[in-house]
């Protein structure tokens, strides 16, 4: 009998063992492959490498000792593994007790409000992932609006401060209203979320801060608009509105991951043609319903590649259940406590392999040219990247990020356009020039996201400083109301 027992209980033990491996194994491969940074620093291989090796050891040796030491060594791995999940569970109760996620924001402000509150939504959650489609058609044609939904409350992105939510203009974008109406628009910008002013209050974002200056100014960013995102803008809206100035904000993920994504949708390549448009500017009231029909249908599709946390929580599927139970297992918590200052962000352009250089040349020249068919001036703004600063390890195989950007400028002073440079400028002001963006989470776990209002305010002053030195505007221009 006692042998029997015995053995069950080394039965049970084995293939306790073989599943905490499987588990480890999970969590320590998605840790991996979530923060891919992990690979090169010293910290990383210990983690990612040098933990398992150790525990699989102990098991060998303890197999190795005897009935005894494999007992021990069974019953630790068991405490160990409950204690590791039941501090997990705790800290994701706690954290849910602490965050508000976006949907939770804006069930509340519909609740408070008669506006209509939606999730900020952009062309890039627009595309389909099977074809690379729009998923939007208006009239039984393929439609990809490049604006959001009008004269709308849009609840967008949190970082350092409360969400950003913001009354959007007559075609979606973040700009005060009555601006499309003026017979006359100086200055546009486009560009991605740095551009739109993620995620400050709106008076603190850089094209506010070109507004109080130049008053009859349009923002046209949008978040993960890369250089065909900022094409279309400009052959769609600003070749009507004709604005003296265009300026086109270049971010660190735009060659590396937006131009590659962008390629790939034929309706976006199709703005390199001459004379192509989908005429968004005259469809707005259709633009509108579907795409409120789309944001109420797919809310947590809309909403999950900004915030985990809404996805895990409000995803009521057998997939979300699914989703939300390996999220647990690779105890995402504790991981986060776990390693300081554990950088979260993408890779930037100069960590990518095959930068789209070639392409990039090409759109934006093809930029410049519209733009300059109504005389206007198409002016390109360096917007640096936090790991320009040091701030986490690049990836093994990372060009330099000042060789990245040598090139990149080569590029526009090719195509012949003018340049704002923020990274010279942050550095110009002093001190260090992570200081300029949001700092994002806790003295355990911090990584750095879009500029704070400091870095804004500095990117707005340059751009400003620009075109007044510049003659492409007249005086009236910083007058006029």
């Amino acid at each position: 009998m006692a042998d029997r027992k015995g053995k069950f209980v080394l039965a049970a033990l084995w293939a306790y063992l073989t599943a905490a491996g499987i588990l480890l194994g999970y969590s320590l491969v998605g840790w991996g492959s979530i923060y891919p940074s992990l690979a090169s620093p010293i910290s990383g291989v210990i983690l990612i490498y040098g933990f398992p090796f150790l525990i699989v050891s102990a098991v060998i040796w303890a197999f190795w000792k005897g009935k005894e030491q494999r007992l021990n060594v069974g019953l630790l791995r068991i405490s160990s593994t409950v204690s590791v999940y039941a501090i997990e569970f705790a800290l994701k109760i706690l954290s849910r007790r602490s965050q508000t996620t976006k949907i939770e924001l804006i069930e509340d402000l519909r609740s408070k409000t008669k506006e209509t509150v939606v999730p900020a939504v952009f062309p890039s959650v627009l595309i389909s992932e099977k074809d690379n489609r729009s998923v939007i058609s208006i009239d039984g044609r393929e439609v990809l609006p490049l604006g959001g939904i009008s004269n709308v409350l849009n609840v967008y992105c949190k970082e350092a401060g409360d969400y950003l939510v913001y009354k959007t203009d007559e075609h979606g974008f973040h700009n005060p209203p009555g601006l499309w109406s003026l017979p006359k628009i100086d200055i546009a910008a486009v560009g991605d979320s740095f551009t739109q002013g993620a995620c400050v209050p709106s008076e603190k974002n850089m094209i506010a801060k070109v507004r109080e200056a130049f008053p009859r100014t349009l923002n046209m960013g949008g978040a993960g608009g890369g250089p065909l995102a900022n094409l279309a803008e400009i052959k769609e809206y600003l070749a009507v509105k004709k604005p003296k100035v265009v300026f086109w904000d270049y971010a660190q993920n735009d060659l590396g991951r937006d131009l590659a994504r962008e390629k790939q949708v034929p309706i976006m390549m199709k703005y390199m043609e001459k004379g192509f448009s989908q005429g968004l500017l005259n469809v707005q009231p259709k633009i509108d319903s579907t795409l409120l029909n789309y944001a109420e249908s797919q809310m947590i599709e809309v909403v999950k590649n900004e915030n985990a946390l809404d996805t895990e929580r409000f995803d009521p599927s057998l997939k979300g259940k699914i989703r939300r139970l390996a999220l647990f297992f690779r105890i995402p918590k504790i991981r986060g406590l776990l390693i300081p200052r554990l950088g979260r962000t993408l890779p930037a352009d100069f960590e990518m392999p095959n930068p789209e250089f070639a392409l990039f040349e090409k759109v934006l020249a093809e930029a410049d040219a519209t733009v300059k068919s109504w005389n206007g001036q198409l002016v390109f703004v360096f917007l640096p990247d936090s790991k320009m600063y040091g701030f986490e390890p690049l990836l093994e195989g990372s060009m330099d990020p000042l060789e990245f950007k040598r090139r990149l400028l080569e590029i526009v002073h090719r195509v012949g356009v003018p340049i704002v440079d923020i990274d010279e400028a942050f550095r110009k002001a002093g001190g260090d020039p992570l200081n300029y963006f949001a700092r994002v989470g806790t003295h355990l776990m911090t990584y750095y996201g879009h500029f704070n209002e400091a870095g804004y305010a500095i990117a707005g002053a340059a751009m400003v400083d620009y075109l007044k030195q510049s003659s492409l505007l007249s005086l009236d221009a910083g007058a006029n109301k």
